[in-house]
């Protein structure tokens, strides 16, 4: 996408052999990073994508990209997303029940912006018609 827009090519720099991005101007940089949570201790992380949080075998690495790389930010922005997980004892349920909790008004966090797009426990989740239903955010 980098190379296809001059743009971007203007202000990014890849850097594939470490499956970076780095924004020419001020030297910061997007990166993919593995899962192993012991080689993430001590990063300054402005911002976190962290997908298929259901398929993390336990909450280590979760713990030290959002509490500890974030602490040293004023503002840093996490995105959590995933599919459906079914292990209840996970840091997913974990977020997914922090989410429901704020949706339904049962805890308050103005810090997190809760949005879960998904059939309810009692609906068929194979029906066109819960498809199209509106979510709620």
């Amino acid at each position: 996408m980098v190379e296809q827009c001059p743009a971007l090519k203007s202000r990014i720099k890849p850097v594939l052999s470490q499956k970076r991005l780095v924004y020419k101007p001020l030297g910061s940089f997007y990166q993919v990073l593995s899962a192993e949570a012991y080689t993430k201790h001590g990063l300054n992380v402005h911002g976190v994508v962290f997908d298929e949080l259901h398929a993390q075998s336990n909450r280590n690495l979760y713990d030290v990209m959002l509490h500890g790389s974030g602490d040293a930010r004023k503002q840093p922005l996490f995105f959590l997303i995933t599919t459906a997980g079914t292990d209840r004892n996970s840091i997913c349920w974990e977020v997914h029940q922090k989410a429901e909790d704020i949706l339904q008004g049962r805890k308050v966090d103005p810090t997190f912006y809760p949005v879960i797009y998904g059939a309810a426990e009692d609906e068929d989740w194979a029906s066109e018609k819960v498809w199209k239903r509106p979510t709620q955010a």
